[in-house]
């Protein structure tokens, strides 16, 4: 096989997900929280995640292969069309697997249903283009 180290390194799977990036207002918000609790007892022991790192996780989709991304997009783009524009704000703070131990912590977002909506036609998109549900 021909090629130089850079067409290998582009053919290399990607960890890929589907996710809702903070608008400012939320971002603030998140890291205010991020600050209270790394001030808290032990949170200086945690690995926490830089704030431009922040998000949403729609749907998880895994290692895949580059060529597959392009019509994952298309796919994506038409299940998303219908649509509407929505606003959220996010919850309370819940801690992953217990809080006593936690390993996550997730802020929830209010209202849910349009967040769910948005993550369902991922979902739909996803599924139809081969990945398991």
């Amino acid at each position: 096989m021909r090629g130089d180290a850079s067409e290998a390194a582009q053919q290399a799977p990607i960890r890929a997900f589907f996710a809702l990036e903070l608008g400012p207002a939320a971002l603030r918000a998140a890291e205010a929280v991020l600050r209270e609790l790394r001030g808290r007892a032990g949170g200086d022991g945690v690995r926490w995640v830089r704030p431009e790192g922040l998000h949403v996780t729609l749907r998880f989709l895994g290692s895949v292969d580059p060529a597959r991304v392009a019509p994952l997009a298309a796919r994506a783009r038409s299940e998303l069309a219908p649509l509407r524009p929505f606003r959220v704000r996010l919850g309370p703070a819940e801690l992953f697997p217990t809080p006593r131990r936690p390993r996550v912590v997730a802020l929830g977002m209010e209202p849910e249903a349009p967040v769910a909506a948005l993550a369902a036609a991922l979902e739909r998109a996803a599924v139809a283009l081969g990945f398991a549900p």
